[in-house]
């Protein structure tokens, strides 16, 4: 039976909220005037909008309350118990001259020519007035309860969110990786010694193009890529392990760190150039690194199946599983030559990890068309140059 027209107007007051709604949890960063307002807040004690305002003691930080502030919440609590109190005390009918119900509006108070003579209610239940007060005044001593309460510390403004697949790594800056860097003289000598390693290195770092950058490198760091500066510790890494198992380290290298160090200084460089951005290095620089943690395991690590898992989504957003000629005709045949190489090494390593640990392959040939990867050397193309014809198979 349909509500009446009295009672239109109430019968969503008392209505259960939906459980199934997702509450919003998240601690704010901006002031309780600034929320209200829905403008910017710059964070600062008091913030600047405050201040143009010159409501400079008005401006707090805390949890949120709602759409309101704390200080409005209590007051318009605070009004509204004394509008329950009076209707309490006067009645709840209030017929005019034709005998329809008059309803006051929200902060509007009934003066005495406006009320008729009314009943008191000599029970009080779950739903009367006073029990409405009793409410209305537990609320106002949850709010003062937690005023009293010590404020969450506040949280830096700019808080990097922990990398679920490399872990909680804080990002590097420039100073920090010049500073772990070993001297000059070592760095080209583990550099030398990995790309002399024939079993070791990969080929999808051209030695050419990555002496180029390196040396560009030590001229200006502050212009370098930290996804390039990523597969340089890796290449660090490699080449300070080789550099360890032959006893160089300490006689004749000096400043050199262990392996592991330059490996973690390489998951930072990652996480500091946002790689799952899928930006340019991006695929090379997660490939080196999973590749450094390959050779330097004594026994099969199942956990870096997942990391070539996600260098292979990384290589089809930025469409290495593609032809170069369908994918942009800014790529140049240098570029395009070690995209084939980047993407036969991820086809590679895809399906040797899959077939150690019995799954399905991620790759699906029938959505690839990249060519293989020609029979070169390095010192065959460059940038620059045409890439040639493949050599002879012997």
């Amino acid at each position: 039976m349909p509500p009446g027209p009295e009672l239109a107007a109430f019968t969503t007051v008392f209505r259960a909220a939906d459980a199934h709604r997702v509450k919003r949890n998240r601690q704010p960063v901006s002031c309780t005037a600034c929320q209200r307002r829905k403008t910017k807040c710059d964070r600062q004690k008091p913030c600047g909008a405050c201040e143009k305002r010159s409501e400079s003691a008005a401006c707090r930080f805390g949890p949120p309350t709602g759409p309101a502030g704390r200080l409005e919440v209590q007051a318009r609590l605070a009004r509204l118990e004394e509008m329950v109190k009076d209707l309490a005390t006067s009645g709840s009918k209030n017929p005019d001259v034709s005998g329809n119900l008059v309803k006051p509006g929200f902060g509007e108070t009934l003066g005495p020519e406006t009320l008729g003579d009314g009943t008191e209610a000599d029970y009080h239940g779950a739903t009367s007035w006073s029990a409405l007060v009793e409410s209305i005044r537990d609320i106002q001593n949850v709010l003062e309860a937690e005023e009293d309460m010590p404020p969450p510390p506040d949280e830096p403004a700019d808080v990097a969110l922990p990398d679920i697949f490399l872990g909680d790594m804080a990002p590097l800056t420039m100073k920090e990786v010049i500073g772990s860097l070993p001297s000059r003289p070592d760095a080209d000598k583990l550099v030398t010694t990995y790309f002399n390693a024939k079993f070791l290195a990969v080929p999808f770092v051209h030695v050419h193009h990555f002496r180029r950058r390196y040396e560009a490198f030590w001229e200006n760091p502050e212009a370098t890529s930290f996804l390039w500066l990523s597969i340089m510790f890796s290449i660090l890494s490699i080449g300070a392990m080789i550099a360890k198992v032959k006893g160089l380290v300490g006689p004749l290298l000096l400043s050199v760190a262990e392996p592991k160090f330059y490996m973690v200084r390489s998951a930072q460089c990652l996480i500091t150039g946002q790689y799952l951005k899928a930006k340019a290095f991006s695929v090379e620089a997660l490939m080196m690194f999973a590749h450094s943690r390959n050779v330097q395991k004594e026994d099969s690590d199942p956990t870096i199946w997942a990391f070539y898992g996600l260098t292979v989504r990384l290589a089809q957003r930025r469409g290495y599983h593609l032809d170069a000629v369908n994918v942009s005709t800014n790529i140049t045949p240098f570029e395009a030559e070690m995209r084939r190489r980047t993407w036969f090494m991820i086809q590679s390593s895809d399906l040797l990890f899959s077939f150690q640990l019995g799954m399905p392959p991620m790759i699906y040939q029938e959505v690839c068309n990249a060519d293989h990867p020609r029979n070169l050397i390095d010192d065959d193309f460059d940038e620059g140059t045409e890439v040639p014809p493949s050599r002879p198979p012997d």
